[in-house]
């Protein structure tokens, strides 16, 4: 196919409809359209096998994203990224949430490998609701809030989780009140062992913790018992609705990134984001869910120290990038460690060109307005409608694949367009915003985001 000699396509996308979804937050944050008739949870780009996207090619016909790959590997991810895999390195997703996503945590790699590797070869059929990996991939996170944003992430202190719980309920499932993490396990694991008697017992008691607290003069302990409490009313009998009490409760605001590594015991509740992760499914289930929950590998995968990151934004002024004429363009990106992804926001006006080195896969998601992505063979800058040349214009809720034989290309025209990259081994330098750990040390400071708050 001659227009493969520049990797760049429309693509065409899937939405995943979980009964967690919103009706309108793709649409109305994103400009996805989405059915009318059943929840729009998650807008797939990317060439994961579950839901691959399509590519338009210049007859108007579909190619899958995951074939064209298969057909040309190297032109399409680029000698980098092919060193490590013939897959595309990350799975970026528009994600809205109305209702609580499952209490869930994502395996390192190696556990990955293993765990794919021990139910192939007792042959649970991959599409099986018993089945725990998908894929031997690990799968490292980033979500960046489009709307307010909630979510619970990572566990609270034993001090505060016992204070919140009360001295009833952290009596049923015996936590040790101790100053580390070390009484989490015993505690998470008779809390996923209890029958169905003591989940009544739990539950109801949980209740009645959840409304004194939610009648608190505290904002912390006000909000803990109200979100509690909306959990029991979305899933009675589950005892991941106490999660509240002894998960960290945030909230973000527009522009604000979470790093979500290994470990980390997690749970968005609502809002919409943007995702990008390791191009991975893999998924170990702690509650809040009627999907199969396997209580041994959960326990084997969490890691109770693991906290969220808040990702500070950087500026054009502090980033690779530049405007090749006409007035500035905004730009911002958000490092991460991960060595799969790079996520960073391109703001074009009118009169500015920006254009871009590629030398991996990328993807370019326009949430507001017009862009024209112009794309060049290696070497050539040529003027429009020249073989070296290819356009394509995209509008809101539209989406580009471009492959690393483009490479180079400029935007043109005005809006928000977010580009997903693949940086390579050692990710972009992190810069935490005060939760969490980075290089493996571990905290539970409060979020310093403007506007960010610890619930």
């Amino acid at each position: 196919m001659k227009e493969s000699d520049i990797v760049l396509f429309e693509m065409k996308n899937r939405i995943r409809d979980y009964a967690w979804g919103s009706q309108d937050g793709l649409k109305l944050y994103c400009g996805i359209d989405t059915p009318s008739d059943r929840p729009a949870a998650e807008c797939w780009m990317g060439a994961h096998a579950e839901a691959p996207s399509n590519l338009v090619t210049a007859e108007g016909g579909n190619l899958s994203l995951r074939e064209l790959i298969s057909l040309q590997p190297e032109k399409i991810l680029g000698a980098r990224a092919m060193h490590k895999s013939s897959e595309l390195p990350f799975l970026f997703k528009a994600l809205s949430a109305s209702s609580p996503l499952s209490i869930q945590v994502h395996p390192d790699k190696k556990t990955a490998i293993q765990g794919f590797e021990r139910e192939e070869s007792l042959g649970i059929p991959r599409d099986s609701p018993l089945r725990t990996y998908r894929d031997p991939n690990h799968k490292p996170e980033l979500a960046l809030a489009l709307s307010p944003f909630k979510a619970l992430c990572g566990l609270r202190s034993i001090e505060e989780a016992a204070e919140l719980l009360g001295p009833t309920l952290i009596s049923l499932p015996k936590m040790r009140k101790t100053r580390d993490a070390a009484a989490y396990p015993a505690f998470l694991s008779r809390l996923l062992g209890l029958d169905a008697e003591e989940k009544k017992v739990i539950c109801r008691e949980a209740g009645a913790r959840a409304l004194l607290l939610s009648k608190s003069g505290e904002d912390q302990a006000r909000e803990t018992g109200l979100t509690t409490l909306r959990l029991l009313g979305l899933y009675p009998g589950d005892p991941g609705a106490l999660a509240p009490l002894f998960m960290r409760l945030l909230l973000l605001q527009p522009g604000q990134a979470l790093y979500i590594s290994s470990g980390l015991l997690h749970s968005y509740l609502e809002g919409t984001i943007l995702e990008v992760m390791a191009s991975s499914d893999n998924v170990v289930r702690g509650g809040l869910s009627p999907k199969h929950i396997e209580k041994v590998e959960l326990l084997r995968v969490v890691d109770p120290d693991a906290q969220p990151v808040l990702l500070e934004n950087k500026p054009s002024s502090e980033v690779p990038g530049r405007t090749l004429s006409g007035m500035a363009t905004d730009f911002e990106t958000w490092p991460c460690p991960a060595e799969e992804f790079a996520l960073e926001r391109i703001c074009p006006d009118s009169g500015a060109r920006f254009a871009r080195d590629v030398d991996g896969p990328e993807i370019l998601f326009c949430t507001e307005g017009s862009i024209i992505i112009s794309a060049f063979e290696a070497g050539h800058m040529e003027s429009p409608g020249s073989a070296a040349r290819k356009e394509l214009h995209i509008s809101r809720g539209g989406s580009a694949f471009l492959g690393a034989s483009c490479s180079r290309y400029e935007i043109t025209g005005f809006g928000t367009v977010y580009r997903v990259r693949y940086p390579g081994p050692g990710g972009t330098r992190i810069e935490t915003g005060g939760v969490g750990r980075s290089g493996g040390s571990s905290d539970r400071k409060t979020a310093n985001f403007p506007g960010s708050r610890q619930l």
